[in-house]
């Protein structure tokens, strides 16, 4: 969904990214690590910072990418990085948010699943020639979600957290549904 708004996104980070003096790999790698303190802060119960720093992780992810293409030349490589980082990133988010008792092991593994099968289905849709940006639940809308959720979970109810893991498990399987709809609508033509 965000994707549609993607040039307006790139466009308000530009000035940031022009001023950017560290590679893109470097950011990409200083978001998963961000990810992961993240992550401890989910199992540890501490949602506001557990929010403040999935949200600056979230921000270096759309950073990294709009770094490479203004002061860089994007790489095969960068682009490889900067996706296993945030699949990396996404476990330690979920195993954050299940240690921490938010959801259950087994929503959480199904929760982990929904997130690496979006992203396999659109690099395998990808690999036969489908641009398969699309999606309800993209990486960017489902980092929102988790903000939001956190900081809900700190200041109203810590059951919103569990609900809105539930809404994002549903959705996140809606997209990996829509991706191989699409998928299946563009090879039959």
């Amino acid at each position: 969904m965000l994707s549609k708004i993607k040039k307006e996104m790139n466009q308000m980070i530009k000035p940031i990214a022009e001023r950017t003096n560290l590679h893109p790999d470097y950011i990409t790698i200083l978001g998963f690590i961000l990810a992961l303190i993240a992550g401890y802060l989910f199992a540890t119960k501490n949602l506001f910072f557990a929010a403040i720093v999935l949200g600056i992780s979230g921000f270096l992810d759309m950073l990294d990418g709009a770094v490479a293409r203004i002061k860089f030349r994007p790489t095969p490589f960068g682009e490889f990085l900067d996706s296993v980082m945030d699949r990396f990133s996404d476990a330690a988010i979920v195993l954050g948010i299940t240690f921490g008792g938010f959801i259950n092991w087994i929503l959480g593994i199904f929760l982990l699943h929904s997130f690496f099968t979006i992203s396999y289905v659109r690099a395998k849709s990808e690999s036969i020639g489908v641009n398969c940006e699309i999606g309800i639940a993209e990486r960017p809308e489902r980092l929102i979600i988790i903000f939001i959720a956190s900081i809900l979970g700190e200041f109203v109810n810590l059951k919103i957290m569990t609900i809105f893991m539930i809404f994002l498990l549903l959705i996140s399987y809606i997209t990996v549904f829509q991706r191989i709809h699409h998928t299946w609508k563009a090879v039959k033509k």
